[in-house]
């Protein structure tokens, strides 16, 4: 008895399996009309408009979410390569047969800028390189009051 019922489990496992549906039927899908989807949108159609032309002309077979989850991923969000960072060149080895070590030039260190110090009561001033921003000075100032 034992044996019949491994064998209807084991069938019915099988049987199971080869129903239920790939998770990424949807993903292999769109993927496969991710060109498409990415020349209408750039041309101004709406996303709605595209994913019902494709589900009724049976291209792909996914909810409009699922759609909208995979133009997400695969095309607003898509990050570019970054392009690698040139190495510095490395200066020349000094020849064998010479013993004075290669003269280098040293940069010379930028001027240090200091800025005005502040005045207590007295607001910031603002520059074109910095955003305004509120600064809450709790000393008032006799022209302020009424």
């Amino acid at each position: 008895m034992t044996t019949d019922y491994m064998q209807e489990l084991a069938e019915w496992a099988s049987q199971k399996k080869a129903k239920q549906p790939r998770q990424d039927k949807h993903v292999v899908a769109f993927l496969a009309v991710r060109d498409d989807v990415k020349a209408a949108l750039d041309g101004g159609y709406a996303m709605k408009t595209i994913w019902e032309h494709m589900r009724e002309t049976g291209r792909i077979s996914s909810r409009y979410e699922t759609f909208t989850l995979h133009v997400k991923r695969f095309i607003t969000d898509v990050k570019p390569v970054a392009k690698p960072i040139p190495a510095t060149p490395k200066p020349a080895p000094a020849s064998a047969g010479s013993s004075k070590p290669a003269a280098t030039k040293k940069a010379e260190p930028s001027p240090v800028v200091e800025a005005p110090e502040s005045v207590p009561g007295e607001p910031k001033k603002v520059t074109s390189s910095s955003l305004p921003t509120f600064n809450f000075n709790p000393v008032a100032r006799k022209d302020d009051l009424i």
